[in-house]
C-alpha cells in the first residue's frame, strides 16, 4: 500500500497554497538548495498565511486541497485524542475561515481516510480515500452537493484505496490501489466503474491522476509509471532515465496554458531526488531543478508558472525533512526555490485560488 506522509503542520501549510500561492511565488527569495532557510529567506516566506484551523481533533492530517471559483475544499484524515482509528476530514475555506464539515461514512466503518479531492464548483466536488467496512478496505468516493457530502456508489469497485481524483464536466476520475494492482474507476451514469487495464499496465498502484474530458488521462504511479488515455485505448509512456534511477512519480496535472507536468522524485544509492517532468507532445522532459535531497507531492499553476511542492532534507533537519516549493522552469527562465516556513515539514497538496 502507498503510505502518506503526514502532519498537522504540514498540512497546514499546503492548505495555505490554496489561499494564495501565485503571491507567495513571487515574493518567496531562492534559497541555497543544501542549506536550511536563512533569516532573510524566512522573512520572505512572510508572504504565506500559516492558517491553522480549529477542527477540535488531536491529531489532523490535511494531504490535498482543491479549488474552483471561490470555493476551496481541503480533505485528509483526523484522529481525536483517545482515539486509534482515523476518520474523515473536509476543511472548507467559507468567509475566511476553515469549517470543518462532517462527513459520514458507510455502516460498519472501523477507519476512514480521504486522500484526494476535486472542487468542480460550490455545489460540486469529490473526494477519495478508502474505508474499512466490516473489516474490509474499501475504495471510498464522498459527492459534496453544496450542503452535505454523501457516499458515492463504489459496489463495482475492487477491494482497495483511492489516492487520487480528476476531472471536469467531461467525466471524473480516480485511480489508486487494489488486491489486483493499480486501479482506475470512472464516473457512468451516476455509479462508479471499474476500468480493465492492460496487462503493462499492472503495477503496483496509481498515485495520481489528471483528466480533461473523456479523452484526455494521464496517470502515474512508481517504477517508471505514466500511461495516458486517448478515449479509445491506453499508452504506456516511457519515463525519461537519468543514471538508472528508478522514477516515482507522485501526481500528474494538466493547465489548458501551461501544458501537462508530473512531478515526484528519483530513488538512488544517495536516496530520494525531486524530479519535475513537461510533456512536449512527444516526451516528458525532464527539468532542471536545484540539487536537494528530498521530494515533489503536487503542482500548481500560477500565473507567473508552474509551482512544484513536497519536502526537503536540509542542513538543520539531517534527519527530518523541510517544506519545499520550486518554481519550475518556464517561459525561458531556470527553476528556483521558494521559500515557505520553517515550521512546515512536508507540503502534501498545492492549488491556486482567491488570494
Amino acid at each position: 500500500m502507498r503510505v502518506v506522509r503526514g502532519n498537522w503542520l504540514a498540512g497546514v501549510v499546503a492548505v495555505a497554497l490554496a489561499g494564495g500561492l501565485s503571491g507567495v511565488g513571487a515574493a518567496g527569495a531562492a534559497t541555497s538548495a543544501e542549506t536550511a532557510p536563512s533569516a532573510a529567506s524566512e522573512q520572505a516566506a512572510q508572504g504565506w498565511l500559516v492558517d491553522s484551523p480549529e477542527v477540535g481533533l488531536g491529531t489532523a492530517v490535511p494531504v490535498d486541497v482543491s479549488t474552483a471559483g471561490t470555493t476551496t475544499i481541503a480533505v485528509g484524515y483526523a484522529r481525536p485524542d483517545g482515539v486509534k482509528q482515523w476518520q474523515p476530514l473536509a476543511l472548507h475555506r467559507e468567509q475566511g475561515a476553515w469549517v470543518n464539515r462532517a462527513v459520514p461514512v458507510p455502516e460498519g466503518t472501523s477507519m476512514a481516510r480521504l486522500h484526494a479531492v476535486l472542487t468542480l464548483s460550490r455545489t460540486d466536488a469529490w473526494a477519495a480515500g478508502y474505508a474499512v467496512v466490516d473489516g474490509a478496505m474499501r475504495p471510498w468516493i464522498v459527492h459534496w452537493d453544496g450542503t452535505a457530502w454523501t457516499t458515492a456508489d463504489t459496489s463495482q469497485a475492487a477491494d482497495g484505496a483511492l489516492y487520487g481524483i480528476s476531472g471536469d464536466s467531461g467525466g471524473v476520475w480516480a485511480v489508486g490501489e487494489s488486491d489486483a494492482g493499480a486501479s482506475v474507476l470512472r464516473l457512468v451514469n451516476g455509479t462508479w466503474q471499474q476500468v480493465t487495464l492492460p496487462p503493462d499496465l499492472q503495477v503496483n498502484w496509481f498515485t495520481g491522476v489528471s483528466a480533461r474530458g473523456a479523452n484526455d488521462l494521464w496517470v502515474v504511479g512508481p517504477e517508471n509509471m505514466s500511461a495516458h488515455w486517448n478515449g479509445h485505448g491506453w499508452t504506456k509512456v516511457p519515463v525519461p532515465a537519468v543514471g538508472g534511477q528508478a522514477v516515482w512519480l507522485e501526481n500528474v496535472r494538466t493547465s489548458a496554458l501551461q501544458g501537462t507536468w508530473a512531478v515526484g522524485y528519483r530513488v538512488g544509492e544517495e536516496g530520494r531526488t525531486p524530479t519535475a517532468l513537461r510533456w512536449d507532445g512527444q516526451a516528458w522532459r525532464q527539468s532542471e531543478l536545484p540539487l536537494v535531497k528530498g521530494q515533489f507531492d503536487d503542482i500548481a499553476f500560477t500565473a507567473d508558472g508552474p509551482v512544484a511542492v513536497g519536502a526537503a532534507d536540509g542542513a538543520a533537519t539531517p534527519t527530518g525533512e523541510r517544506g519545499y516549493a520550486v518554481r519550475l522552469p518556464s517561459a525561458g527562465r531556470p527553476a528556483r526555490e521558494v521559500s515557505v516556513p520553517g515550521a512546515a515539514k512536508n507540503l502534501h497538496g498545492a492549488a491556486v485560488g482567491p488570494a
